[in-house]
This record gives C-alpha cells, sequence and structure tokens, in this order.
C-alpha cells in the first residue's frame, strides 16, 4: 500500500510540472499574441514611410538629371530589384509573426498533452478517482476512454500545426533571403549605373 501511495504521489507530483508548464506556456502564447500585434502595426507604419521616401528620392533624382541615364534597362532592372526587395521585406515580416505563433501553438499544444497525460496516469494509479478541479467522484475507465479520444485529437492538432509551422517558417526564411539577394542585385544595378554614367 505504501508503495502504491508513493507512485500516486511521484503521478501526481508529474501532472502538477505538466500543469504548471502548460500554464507557462499559455502565458507566453498570450504574451506573444500582444506583441505579435505590436510589431506588426509598427511594421507597417515602417513600410510605408520606407516607400514614400524611396519614391521622393527617385523622383527627385531623376528630375535634377539633364541628360537621361544610359543604358536605361540598368536603371529598369535596379528599379524592378528595388521592388522586389520591398515586396520580400513585406512578405518576410508579414509571414514572421504567424511562424512565431505556430511555433508557441505547438508548444502550447504538447504541454496541454504532457498534463493530460498526466492526470490520465494519476487516475489508473488511484484507487479512489475523484476530480481534482470539482472534488467529484469520477468513472476511471470513463476517464481514461475520453483522455484516449482527446490524445489522439490532440497528436493529429500537433501534427496539423508542425506542418503550418514548417510552411511558415519556409516562406519567412525564402521571403529573407530573396529580400537580401534582390537588395545587393538591386545595388550591383545602381553601382553599374553611376560608373557608366559619372
Amino acid at each position: 500500500m505504501q508503495t502504491n501511495l508513493n507512485e500516486i504521489q511521484r503521478l501526481r507530483s508529474l501532472h502538477d510540472e505538466a500543469a504548471q508548464d502548460y500554464s507557462r506556456k499559455a502565458n507566453q502564447l498570450n504574451e506573444y499574441a500582444i506583441v505579435a500585434a505590436n510589431d506588426r502595426v509598427s511594421f507597417f507604419e515602417k513600410v510605408a514611410i520606407g516607400a514614400g521616401a524611396s519614391i521622393a528620392a527617385i523622383v527627385s533624382f531623376l528630375g535634377a538629371k539633364s541628360h537621361p541615364l544610359e543604358p536605361r534597362w540598368v536603371l529598369r532592372a535596379s528599379l524592378i530589384s528595388l521592388a522586389f526587395a520591398l515586396f520580400s521585406a513585406l512578405l518576410r515580416n508579414y509571414l514572421y509573426p504567424f511562424y512565431l505563433f505556430a511555433a508557441r501553438q505547438v508548444e502550447y499544444s504538447k504541454a496541454y498533452r504532457e498534463r493530460e497525460k498526466r492526470k490520465a496516469q494519476c487516475v489508473k494509479a488511484m484507487p479512489v478517482n475523484i476530480n481534482w478541479d470539482t472534488g467529484e467522484q469520477i468513472d476511471p475507465t470513463k476517464f481514461v476512454i475520453d483522455w484516449e479520444l482527446d490524445d489522439k485529437q490532440s497528436a493529429s492538432a500537433i501534427e496539423t500545426l508542425e506542418k503550418r509551422k514548417t510552411r511558415y517558417f519556409r516562406g519567412w526564411k525564402w521571403s529573407e533571403v530573396a529580400c537580401l539577394a534582390a537588395i545587393v542585385v538591386s545595388s550591383l544595378w545602381l553601382v553599374l549605373l553611376v560608373w557608366w554614367n559619372f
């Protein structure tokens, strides 16, 4: 009987740790949602200011120039590269919060699944099963059946969230690489244009 009591205490301790981890992950998820919303607003403000400043600089430069820049295709290529870089930066910053949110959802779901697993282990080991939240007696067989169904649904949800996280990560990383490459290409075109015309 003493061994069974020790096992129940050990399982209860594991459940409490899993419940604390679950609570911590839930708080992190909520905090991140607030930060992501603020970051997104700030980002779009910066994009609007940057786009306006770029347009103003290009128009001012071309208006002050007395003769056309040659070859014209280099100017077009640099402007297209710059536009592509801006679009890629926009896409990257748009996808990044979704990636972080999906990553936090995966952690949150795994913590939830672990907490419920520990709870089910405690219910299986206890001679008298009482709901810790309400204090009422529960049917252990029904609880285990419900837990197994919930565990399958949780596993499926985690798999879906992992796929979503991977998809956002790939989109975010590729748009980041595309943005940096377009900035380098645009800079090279502009350097060539300056070299040939001045």
